[in-house]
């Protein structure tokens, strides 16, 4: 009975200490998250990763498209796999604004608000407001591996393009495809034009 016991205290004291592999994850996304660079980048093998990542904005749109995509980001760590003594990979499934969407849906206002007859005419920046605080602002879920290595006393991730691009909504992917933004049966539409 004692040995019993002593079992399940052992497995609820390990259940509750959790992973530390998928702490170090949470709380590099946590602190992107919330814009904290300098925070998230204690907990990856970049030293420079506050330097590399720093956002300098040319405008207001740019400035709250990125914060927005930073704010939206959801997460679940789905697993947690050891590799060897010193690396773990952590699989995290990404929410966050469905940016190939989103920009086909801001490509739309634009041309609603230029043709229209009727509304007062808005800048770019207002529409990109809208539709950044659309209730139904497009989501999509993606995923992304994280390996985790531990050095000395600490882990910390080592950290690839990929995870930033899964995190930030797949961002870049939507800008170096602009081009096929259209669902493939309305590209096929303009293209018999």
């Amino acid at each position: 009975m004692k040995k019993i016991l002593l079992g399940m205290l052992f497995f609820i004291f390990l259940t509750s200490c959790g992973n530390s592999s998928e702490k170090t994850v949470s709380k590099f996304i946590d602190n992107l998250k919330a814009g904290k660079t300098s925070e998230a980048g204690k907990y990856t093998t970049d030293e420079n990763f506050e330097k590399n990542f720093k956002q300098t904005y040319d405008n207001q749109s740019q400035e709250l498209l990125f914060k927005s995509l930073l704010k939206n980001i959801n997460y679940k760590i789905v697993k947690s796999e050891k590799q060897s003594e010193d690396t773990s990979i952590v699989t995290v499934e990404v929410e966050n604004i469905d940016t190939k969407k989103f920009f086909l849906q801001f490509f739309k206002n634009i041309s609603s608000n230029t043709f229209s007859k009727t509304s007062p005419k808005k800048t770019s920046e207002e529409i990109l407001k809208e539709t950044l605080e659309d209730k139904d602002l497009p989501k999509a879920k993606n995923t992304t591996k994280f390996m985790v290595k531990k050095s000395s006393d600490t882990e910390k991730i080592a950290l690839t393009g990929e995870n930033l691009e899964v995190l930030l909504g797949k961002i870049n992917t939507t800008f170096s495809n602009l081009d096929t933004i259209l669902p493939k049966d309305e590209n096929s539409e303009s293209d018999n034009d």
